[in-house]
């Protein structure tokens, strides 16, 4: 059984396939101790942003450097520096761009 990490809509399993279960604890522990509360909402706001390129009249393209970009480390520290209303205003200039 692997130890389960929920954080909003993101979920992530370590298993050790039954060889040491405490330890798939331990890794999944660390990694919780990094992924804060807010992450659900950051990760819920790029989810509806991904949505909205993938139904976008983009080239195919444009749309997967878009979505790229989306993955950026720094977004969701800006998010935590300086707020959801900040970040959407980021993501509408993405999706604003040809």
């Amino acid at each position: 059984m692997p130890a389960i990490f929920r954080r909003g809509m993101l979920q992530i399993a370590v298993s050790t396939t039954g060889g040491f279960p405490a330890l798939a604890q331990k890794i999944r522990n660390k990694i919780a101790s990094e992924v804060d509360e807010d992450f659900g909402e950051f990760l819920e706001i790029l989810a509806k942003t991904r949505r909205l390129i993938i139904n976008a009249d983009f080239d195919e393209h444009s749309k997967k450097e878009k979505i790229k970009r989306l993955s950026d480390d720094d977004l969701y520290q800006l998010y935590k520096k300086r707020g959801k209303s900040h970040l959407k205003k980021i993501l509408r200039t993405l999706l604003d761009e040809k």
